[in-house]
């Protein structure tokens, strides 16, 4: 880098070039050498991560989830997480659910809905 501070376009690559073979021949050098890997070898490379999934599945006709009002913090008090859970936040319940209702107000005047309207409003549920 040049000794006045300034930094160019030719000057930044330069330094994120030499960086980056930098980190990679030690990545390298550290590999060969016979250190620990990044992943644990009780972990697979390929392995996915699972998470497990309700197998009943319910769309917002079926139910909803519903929060309680919440009165509580103010906008310049929202930094004090350690209070979320006395004013209630992240507390739910499920709710009931919801009609599925065309919009027809959304579209342009002279809209027609089309004759498969059921599917495509289960579709975009």
């Amino acid at each position: 880098m040049s000794t006045n501070h300034e930094m160019n376009r030719r000057s930044f690559l330069k330094e994120v070039a030499v960086g980056t073979l930098t980190l990679s021949a030690a990545a390298v050098t550290t590999r060969l050498a016979g250190a620990a890997p990044a992943v644990p070898s009780s972990v697979e490379a390929d392995e996915v991560a699972r998470y497990a999934i309700d197998p009943e599945v319910r769309t917002t006709v079926q139910r909803t989830l519903a929060f309680p009002s919440l009165k509580g913090l103010q906008p310049a008090e929202l930094p004090r997480i350690q209070d979320y859970g006395r004013y209630g936040y992240g507390a739910w319940h499920y709710g009931p659910g919801l009609p599925c209702e065309p919009r027809t107000d959304l579209m342009p005047a002279g809209y027609a809905m089309p004759s498969r309207q059921k599917r495509l409003m289960r579709f975009f549920a």
